[in-house]
């Protein structure tokens, strides 16, 4: 919707463009957290886990999530948005959780608060995308779901041609 008056359409491209920036810093500090997760963890943390496998897959979730989020935000797919935001949060909450069972130390804590705000910045951007993709006048989480798979199943193709 464009409004009559260009001031208050100029501002609404300056906040439409403010929050793009905000959702792309999620995504990239969702990315940076990720591969430091899996290039760059301490020897203390990880003797601290002793799971090498945990620190893996935190840090390939939140790597995948963030990076192809911010792909994902930049071009418009909004679809793989949806899809590595739920992998990025996985991360993020296998990271908060053995972050503040095993580790004690002011860097994982700097490092849990950005975690902790990138998840918050990307949590607004997946509300978003469910409003936008979701049919008007549907209120409930049940009838949300119910319409998301009516839409889904309806146009695949029968079994007869596979």
């Amino acid at each position: 919707m464009i409004a009559t008056d260009p001031k208050l359409n100029e501002r609404r491209l300056r906040w439409e463009r403010t929050i793009w920036i905000i959702d792309l810093v999620a995504y990239a500090v969702m990315a940076i957290n990720g591969a430091s997760a899996l290039w760059f963890t301490s020897p203390f943390v990880q003797d601290e886990i002793r799971l090498p496998g945990v620190i893996i897959l935190w840090g390939a979730l939140m790597l995948a999530g963030g990076l192809g989020g911010f792909v994902g935000r930049l071009v418009g797919w909004w679809a793989l948005e949806v899809l590595l935001n739920v992998s990025a949060w996985s991360g993020a909450v296998c990271y908060a959780i053995i972050v503040l069972s095993a580790v004690v130390g002011g860097t994982s804590l700097v490092l849990l608060g950005m975690v902790v705000l990138a998840f918050l910045g990307m949590f607004r951007r997946y509300c978003e995308l469910q409003i936008f993709t979701s049919e008007p006048g549907l209120t409930t989480f049940t009838e949300k779901v119910r319409s998301l798979l009516r839409r889904r199943t309806g146009y695949v193709v029968r079994r007869q041609h596979y």
